[in-house]
């Protein structure tokens, strides 16, 4: 085991998947700091409140996963862990939350320009190429359908209210 965690530690030391998997595992413990100091809870609790209709809810959802942009990982951990016990309140079911963060983590961070996203693109540039990685990345923001898209879709779902295929069954499950 020790020669495997040398040989694995030492090769990713050498690259940039190292930096990010750190990141990674500080923007965690972040998440745990907030989910053990009661800060996830209170932000529940609150949000419970004020929060009335499922429509609501899932608009929360949606607009907290726009808000943590940072990183995509760290958008599923923190929304999550937050909105969870305010959209079972709501009888939202686990698919359709799953479904709200994941539409709005990974779409907001690939078009955000600070971002884990921008860092990885702007440093997968071949140096010498004589392309600048981070104006790069935002000439491309307008190109990235999957984004665009998949926000304009969430959005559709959560005012239009429809639900089909194996959503609608986990969403009459939850009622």
């Amino acid at each position: 085991p020790w020669v495997a965690f040398d040989t694995l530690f030492n090769t990713m030391i050498d690259s940039v998947d190292f930096s990010i998997l750190m990141f990674m595992i500080l923007l965690g413990m972040v998440v745990m700091l907030m989910q053990e100091s009661g800060g996830t809870r209170a932000y529940g609790e609150w949000a419970a409140k004020k929060l009335k209709s499922k429509r609501a809810t899932l608009v929360a959802t949606s607009l907290l996963g726009a808000l943590i942009f940072v990183d995509d990982y760290f958008n599923c951990l923190t929304v999550g862990s937050v909105m969870r016990p305010v959209t079972d309140r709501q009888k939202v079911s686990r698919a359709k939350l799953a479904y709200l963060i994941d539409a709005t983590a990974a779409p907001i961070c690939i078009i955000a320009p600070v971002s884990s996203w921008a860092a990885a693109v702007t440093s997968s540039v071949p140096e010498g190429s004589g392309i600048n990685g981070f104006p790069m990345f935002l000439r491309t923001i307008p190109y990235n359908y999957y984004a665009i898209l998949t926000m304009v879709m969430s959005l559709f779902l959560i005012f239009s209210g429809l639900d089909y295929g194996p959503m609608k069954k986990h969403e009459d499950n939850a009622l």
